[in-house]
């Protein structure tokens, strides 16, 4: 493939059930790592103290990268809102104070 543009198909045409099972997959493999993390910070923090605090420094950096990601994907998500409101604009709805003369007045 020439630098993923082609065939494929995008997230919108994907089953949903394709991605129900994605997601817990994604989020196991998270609370994994995070156990992962705690108990090797753990062991880290009893017998080597420079190695937890670099470890640490890690985890706020990864923590740090998260949350960029997570500010990056709302600004992306409300600029795809605003674009597509501006190709498919709302009709403006016009209040219509009509009465019965002014109906009667169009017919005669």
């Amino acid at each position: 493939m020439s630098g993923g543009e082609g065939d494929g198909e995008t997230l919108e045409f994907t089953p949903t059930w394709v991605v129900a099972a994605v997601c817990p997959v994604i989020v196991a493999l998270s609370l994994i790592a995070e156990r992962f993390l705690h108990y090797g910070g753990k062991f880290l923090k009893k017998n080597q103290k420079p190695h937890y605090e670099a470890l640490q420094k890690i985890k706020e950096e990864l923590m740090l990268l998260g949350f960029i990601s997570l500010l990056l994907t709302v600004r992306l998500l409300a600029e795809a809102t605003v674009e597509s409101q501006r190709k498919y604009p709302e009709p403006i709805a016009v209040p219509v104070r009509s009465t019965i003369h002014e109906i009667a007045a169009f017919f005669v």
